[in-house]
């Protein structure tokens, strides 16, 4: 069997060479999360406290959603530029809707998913059945989604006293000393762990992003797979929406503004390959929280925010790389064993 084809079936000899190779991609990322954190403590006067590290935890739990759901999208070769607007509409949206209509506060979670999962949809629709690559798609569609916030809100901010009274209340709750964002973030892990690893829709995500020539030679409804997984990223983006609205208080249309790269930059920093068929919940959680720790370290440090944006470029830049020479080593040691894996 060539090598090309190896990837895309869901036999379980494959899945164990993805899970392997992750593994070992995923090395790095954790020691590099250790460095940092070691850095920092030594450079700064409270970086190495509890409190700060609850700081991190909090910032860096909806940043694990949102890379989580990014991760989804990537591991089927695609992209999703659009995701900060969509975390901005499912959050905006139903919040304007309880500023008109309090008695809709209940619903204002469900309501943020829904929206999510919706416009997540028709990012799926069109990539998958219309065709346009991911990277414009999205971006297209970034557009879209940002103008239908502007247009509903009409300049309208809405300020924490319209939110419902349990969102804050919620994001400020701390069971046994544990923010409370971060145990929804391992209920998140923990289910995306479940529809990667035990379900036929995970392991055709990967089929599909590895080759999906072969996934459609071995009768995957690709064009269908990517659909749900636009609309599952949505969903998940949705709730890291909200949650965010709970954290930052006041809601602006701009809210979100950036993500796209800040989730990119996770999912790339933790080891997963922009080529696709690669990646997983670890991926995506080390990386979004050495992104929260590169954070809270340069706010800890005085640097300006600036120099975010330029990590995290770089990061993006770096990692993708590193990626390309890893790949074009592993098919010249294919092509040298005759392409037998």
């Amino acid at each position: 069997m060539s090598a090309e084809l190896d990837t895309a079936p869901t036999r379980d000899g494959v899945r164990r060479r993805g899970a392997g190779r992750d593994a070992v991609r995923v090395s790095s990322p954790i020691a590099f999360l250790a460095a940092l954190v070691l850095i920092f403590s030594v450079s700064t006067d409270h970086f190495f406290e509890l409190g700060n590290f609850r700081s991190i935890v909090i910032t860096g739990a909806i940043l694990v959603i949102a890379s989580l759901a990014q991760m989804m999208v990537v591991i089927t070769r695609n992209l999703d530029l659009s995701i900060g607007a969509v975390m901005a509409s499912g959050m905006y949206l139903p919040l304007l809707l309880c500023a008109h209509h309090p008695g809709a506060g209940p619903y204002v979670l469900p309501l943020g998913i829904a929206v999510g999962a919706v416009l997540g949809a028709f990012n799926g629709v069109v990539v998958a059945y219309f065709g346009i690559p991911s990277l414009v798609a999205t971006l297209g569609t970034l557009s879209i989604f940002r103008g239908i916030i502007y247009a509903s809100a009409d300049g309208r901010q809405i300020s924490v006293h319209e939110l419902p009274d349990w969102l804050p209340s919620f994001v400020d709750w701390r069971p046994a000393g544990i923010p409370s964002l971060g145990l929804v973030a391992l209920v998140v892990i923990a289910l995306a762990a479940v529809l990667l690893r035990r379900t036929s829709l995970g392991r055709e995500m990967y089929a599909v992003g590895s080759n999906r020539t072969a996934a459609e030679f071995y009768g995957l409804p690709a064009k269908r797979i990517v659909l749900y997984v636009y609309a599952i990223a949505g969903g998940m983006a949705g709730l890291a929406g909200v949650l965010l609205a709970g954290q930052i208080g006041t809601v602006t249309v701009d809210v979100a503004n950036g993500w796209e790269l800040q989730t990119l930059a996770a999912v790339v920093i933790g080891g997963a390959s922009l080529l696709g068929g690669t990646g997983g919940v670890l991926a995506g959680t080390v990386g979004a929280l050495v992104i929260a720790t590169i954070d809270n370290g340069l706010v800890q440090l005085g640097i300006s925010g600036y120099w975010q944006n330029f990590v995290q470029g770089t990061a993006i830049v770096a990692a993708v790389g590193f990626d390309v020479v890893v790949r074009r080593r592993r098919r010249r040691r294919l092509g040298t064993t005759g392409g037998v894996t």
